[in-house]
């Protein structure tokens, strides 16, 4: 009993859940548990004292009660490692907490062993991973519906490693590139149209000098793969001295939209070579001074009219 006592006492300085569990034969003879976790189970100091090991287990959560038994088991009764994390009922909370689990067993000078067992609250950490985890899908599908992909560059290197994310691989299979690029940039020139070989070197050039850099590359039809137009942005990290060590790449497939600002201008130029051809004057005028600053007609021409002549007049020759 007084050998109890010093337990109680030593666990009750803990500032977490802890129990000390002495066995008979492989079963709870007496569980010894400090305030805190006495607290978080709702229970007594004499009530706890009567715990079976059965009674223990039904404390965990019904879906991982299954596997955290099987830990125990083989805690209790072979001397197994006890570490992990699981959900206990916090009985004055009326709900569930997740608490990572650990054991270790000491055998007492009087022969029995003790299984002490720490439960250390970390429902914020799990809270805040799980709502991670979360941002992170959310953002795996905004980034998989912008049609996105995403590497990394290790610049000492010269070598891309190409997110596992879903959108990503989708779009590195569509295009047959490997998932490790190595000897970037000069490894991925022959995928490059001729025209924009030089906008890639001078994108590397800016990246390995640790400058963010952001470019628009048209890649050719490699091997079956379609010709397209890719908008990249590289951010940089630095260490501690400033330089750059990793380039976080994000492209966007921009082929269509590339596509229509060319029908764009080419519609437009062929508005304007129409305007051109049905003009029968033209003029650049100064409203502040009145005067015409050019002025050109089919029929007559900018010599025969002198430069910043009064409109008034202008139009008086004209007529």
């Amino acid at each position: 009993k007084s050998e109890n006592e010093r337990l109680r006492r030593i666990i009750d300085n803990v500032p977490s859940g802890m129990a000390a569990c002495i066995l008979n034969e492989e079963r709870f003879e007496t569980v010894i548990m400090n305030d805190y976790l006495l607290r978080t189970l709702n229970v007594t100091k004499r009530k706890s004292g009567e715990l079976t090991y059965n009674d223990f287990v039904n404390y965990i959560y019904p879906a991982d009660k299954a596997w955290c038994k099987r830990i125990f088991d083989e805690f209790i009764f072979h001397g197994g490692k006890l570490d992990g994390v699981c959900r206990i009922i916090h009985g004055k909370k009326g709900k569930y907490v997740w608490v990572h689990i650990e054991g270790k067993l000491i055998e007492r000078p009087d022969k029995r062993r003790v299984a002490y067992i720490a439960c250390t609250d970390v429902t914020s950490l799990k809270e805040a991973e799980a709502e991670l985890l979360q941002k992170r899908r959310a953002y795996e599908e905004a980034v998989r519906v912008s049609h996105l992909i995403m590497w990394e560059y290790d610049i000492a290197e010269r070598r891309i490693i190409m997110s596992d994310d879903k959108a990503t691989r989708e779009i590195v299979d569509q295009n047959g590139w490997p998932a490790v690029i190595e000897n970037v940039p000069f490894s991925v020139m022959d995928r490059v149209e001729s025209n924009d070989i030089h906008k890639v070197l001078d994108m590397y050039d800016n990246v390995h000098r640790g400058n963010e850099v952001a470019c628009d590359i048209w890649y050719r039809e490699y091997q079956g793969h379609n010709h397209f137009c890719m908008h990249i942005d590289y951010t940089i990290e630095k260490d501690s001295q400033g330089n750059a060590v990793k380039a976080y790449g994000i492209g966007k497939i921009i082929t269509e939209q590339k596509k229509a600002e060319e029908r764009y201008s080419e519609e437009l130029q062929n508005m304007r070579d129409k305007v051109e051809r049905n003009l029968i004057a033209k003029s650049q005028s100064s409203l502040t001074h009145n005067s015409l600053m050019t002025y050109s007609m089919r029929n007559l021409t900018a010599a025969e009219l002198s430069e910043n002549m009064l409109y008034d007049e202008c139009v008086e020759k004209i007529a």
